[in-house]
């Protein structure tokens, strides 16, 4: 591994004073902020200050990180399920938004239960079984997240172009290759925990 350990990075400083009951933010994903960060790539917007993996010069080829966002419209404060959700980035152009989730009991390939989902238009769908598989996802070069784009190759060759750096990055860090898609996700367990949290009747 080319980069050492990742410093506190001003994304996550912010982060944690949004969220201090959010204890555990996988390496991985500071690494990567940490990378973003020692390239200039953090920009202060009207809304906040925003993180990508690409300059940002030719406008929004991918999921931004943004510290402030919240869960509004789905739980509020005082709900078990916001206590399970972090928001770390927005997903898409439609207000869809991209979590880590604690899954609890569900435990995902390598073991842990932090899983990367997507909240977006009243549902909900997971887009990596762990952290290190998310930002490999951030590394394929999808201009949104949503559920449909997952197992298809990526359609936007500027946006694939844009993160080249990053994908180089990501596959020296974890001695892998970058895919030109991430599969969709098997017997997905988040569509089904969402709604009970809502409060819905499960599908099926």
């Amino acid at each position: 591994m080319s980069d050492g350990a990742a410093h506190m990075t001003r994304f996550a400083h912010e982060l944690a004073a949004e969220r201090p009951d959010w204890t555990a933010i996988p390496e991985i994903l500071q690494r990567a902020w940490q990378w973003m960060e020692d390239r200039g790539f953090g920009e202060d917007a009207p809304a906040g200050y925003c993180l990508t993996p690409y300059d940002g010069e030719d406008g929004v080829m991918g999921p931004v990180f943004a510290p402030n966002l919240t869960l509004e419209g789905w739980f509020d404060t005082s709900h078990p399920a916001h206590a399970a959700l972090l928001p770390v980035a927005e997903a898409s152009g439609d207000g869809g938004i991209l979590a880590l989730w604690d899954a609890g009991g569900v435990e995902d390939p390598s073991g842990g239960t932090l899983r990367a989902v997507v909240l977006s238009d009243g549902s909900g769908f997971t887009v990596a079984d762990s952290a290190r598989d998310l930002v490999r996802l951030l590394a394929v070069g999808y201009d949104e997240l949503q559920e449909f784009t997952l197992g298809l190759e990526r359609e936007d060759d500027e946006a694939r172009e844009a993160v080249a750096d990053f994908r180089a990055w990501v596959e020296d860090v974890t001695g892998e290759r970058v895919p030109d898609e991430l599969p969709e996700v098997d017997a997905d367990p988040f569509p089904a925990w969402l709604s009970q949290q809502l409060g819905e009747p499960s599908a099926g």
